[in-house]
């Protein structure tokens, strides 16, 4: 009984796209897997290692990130623009990883705040600075972070 669970489960699956066609129900198992996949990364390091890290998004969005830019600049496949993405994650994540985990309770959870708090930032100023966020989204940039890099075509603002 215990052997055949994973089975069925494996062949509900890959049964699964075949039987619902529809963008709703994949999409509504697409982030039941999302969901399960964080929920396990915050298990191992809550879990087992007992740290509070609030910065998994970072590498979440880097992998995510690289695997739309390869699709979309040079035409790469999104399977191998995973692998792709998640190599990069990976790679990442052990440079940034490997000084924030020295760090123990809250000066680790602080750490991982700074982390996506810099990444956001960083992107921001890129899209911001070489012109690639349209006018639709240029209201909803933070303020702060608007201040960085403000445009040089549009006038000063206040506040």
């Amino acid at each position: 009984m215990i052997r055949a669970l994973p089975v069925a489960l494996l062949l509900g699956a890959l049964v699964y796209p075949a039987v619902f066609t529809l963008p709703f129900p994949r999409h509504v198992m697409i982030m039941i897997f999302l969901y399960g996949a964080l929920a396990s990364a915050w298990n191992i390091v809550a879990g087992y290692c007992g740290q509070i890290a609030l910065g998994q998004a970072v590498f979440f969005g880097i992998g995510a990130y690289t695997s739309s830019l390869l699709f979309k600049l040079l035409g790469l496949t999104p399977w191998a623009g995973m692998l792709a993405g998640a190599a990069l994650a990976v790679i990442l994540s052990q440079i940034i990883g490997y000084p924030v985990f020295r760090l123990r309770g809250h000066y680790f959870a602080i750490a991982t705040i700074a982390v996506g708090e810099i990444v956001q930032a960083l992107f921001i100023s890129y899209f911001v600075s070489s012109k690639r966020v349209n006018a639709t989204y240029k209201h909803r940039l933070r303020a702060d972070v608007y201040r960085l890099c403000p445009d040089p075509g549009l006038p000063p603002r206040d506040g």
